[in-house]
């Protein structure tokens, strides 16, 4: 008996200890969701860690980039001493200057301290071991390793040039996310060509078997990795990939969702448009996607939205360009504009959201300067897509953009996750999906530590307790 009700008292333990702290869980009668993050591993230098995402409202987090080593056919950091190394605080000292995970109380700070030696502030070695630390504080979280980025068509054609090099790029990528705890593989090939179509279905089919190679040996059910594939939103790309192949293999495709105009182009713009417009612009993320539910399941397609916005010296959408607005305070590249989300509205500037767009945009009330992205009400609408349609759900690039301090009325993560309905409707793995068949029962109990760290669910489960044993007293 007793055998029987313990892993049930542990889970109802992981389910109050985690990070909703409303006791949201998902249930069967309902669809349910991805929300997904990529952390980018410069966003280091703006003092962005892992640790500063809101773990509440996310199921997947994207650690890029691995970046491709065509001597030794694997991979390497872009900064090896940040990714595996470098000491960063899991908790603030001062947490009126902390966001995100940190403020979510997922762990009691005197737990931590005498569960790290009694350190007055816990450190985490490297940004990957934060993000291992972080799959402690709520199971279910699954992290990706993102491999790839812009303009890598050379180095994926390289790397897949022969089936010889494919399988040991393949199986090395495979070592790799074993040995830091990754618990999948996202292909970011920006973008192949026509030529590389097959390349990449063969790369795909490879490193599929490969990992279901390592899950029988890590004694996992089928399909535990994950495999995701980057997608570009231009339809005339689209059209390269072998989708009849890839759908067999791939988890995830997840469709960018933005960049649709910037400083390459003739007019100014928006950039992540959910509908086509009445202006000279053709491209919508309606259009891919609309393309693409005619080549995947709709299950498989998380759409992708940006924490930022491409800016214009420019008077609307439409309408011809000089450059980047200048924005005071805003550094900005001149090939790129880019205006990361936490800073707008810039100052003096007016926020609108075209409905009939599906984005918002806001215009300097001084002078030349126009904005194009997401507000609120944007991925709220966005929200209301992706549940209208079925599709897996929604990720951002990148997770530095967005403002979680402001989450209740400007926060696009937690905007997003409210219009789906909250907390209960996003896609959470089962807990006991960490464990290995021929372990020993103990060691369940212990990955449970960290849910059931908290004062107040110390006391819960002492009343758990007598009653339960009170239960097999007089009852039994």
């Amino acid at each position: 008996m007793l055998s029987k009700v313990l892993p049930v008292l542990l889970s109802f333990c992981a389910c109050y200890g985690g990070p909703a702290s409303d006791l949201e869980t998902a249930t069967n009668d309902h669809p349910t969701f991805v929300t997904a993050l990529y952390y980018t591993e410069w966003s280091f230098y703006n003092k962005h860690y892992p640790i500063d995402i809101p773990l509440s409202h996310i199921t997947n987090i994207y650690y890029a980039f691995a970046k491709i080593d065509l001597k030794s056919e694997g991979t390497y950091w872009g900064d090896e001493n940040i990714a595996l190394e470098e000491t960063i605080p899991l908790i603030h000292e001062d947490t009126m200057s902390s966001f995100g995970a940190r403020d979510e109380n997922l762990y009691s700070y005197d737990y931590a301290k005498t569960s790290f030696e009694a350190e007055s502030i816990v450190n985490s070695t490297g940004l990957i071991g934060q993000l291992l630390q972080m799959k402690e504080l709520k199971k279910g979280l699954k992290v990706s390793l993102a491999i790839g980025g812009e303009n890598t068509n050379h180095v994926f054609e390289e790397a897949t040039s022969s089936e010889r090099k494919t399988e040991r790029f393949c199986q090395n990528l495979v070592n790799t996310m074993r040995k830091h705890g990754f618990d999948g593989i996202d292909i970011d090939w920006e973008f192949p060509d026509p030529k590389s179509a097959l390349k990449l279905s063969n790369l795909i089919k490879i490193l599929k078997d490969k990992l279901s190679s390592a899950e029988i040996e890590d004694g996992m059910l089928p399909n535990t990795y994950l495999l995701s594939l980057a997608l570009p939103l231009d339809v005339s790309s689209l059209k390269t990939y072998q989708f009849e192949t890839l759908r067999s293999y791939v988890t995830y495709f997840n469709l960018m969702g933005y960049d649709i105009s910037g400083p390459w182009s003739e007019l100014a713009n928006y950039h992540s448009n959910l509908y086509s417009l009445e202006t000279k612009s053709v491209s919508s993320v309606d259009y891919s996607v609309q393309y693409l539910l005619d080549k995947i399941d709709k299950t498989q397609l998380i759409l992708g939205m940006p924490n930022y916005g491409r800016s214009f010296e420019g008077m609307g959408a439409g309408l011809p360009f000089r450059g980047c607005a200048n924005i005071p305070g805003i550094k900005q590249e001149q090939n790129q504009c880019i205006v990361n989300y936490h800073n707008l509205p810039p100052k003096d500037y007016t926020e609108v959201h075209n409905y009939t767009a599906g984005s918002s945009y806001a215009y300097s009330n001084k002078g030349l300067g126009i904005v194009f992205y997401d507000s609120p009400q944007a991925v709220r609408q966005k929200a209301n897509y992706v549940k209208d349609l079925g599709l897996a759900g929604g990720f951002w690039w990148d997770s530095y953009g967005d403002n979680y301090r402001v989450k209740e009325n400007r926060s696009l993560l937690y905007s997003f996750v409210d219009e789906l309905g909250g907390l209960h409707m996003l896609k959470m793995g089962d807990p006991s999906s960490n464990f290995r068949p021929e372990q020993a029962d103990g060691t369940i109990a212990s990955s449970y530590a960290t849910h059931c760290s908290s004062p107040d669910l110390q006391i819960f489960l002492s009343i758990v307790s007598s009653w339960f044993f009170f239960f097999l007293v007089f009852m039994l």
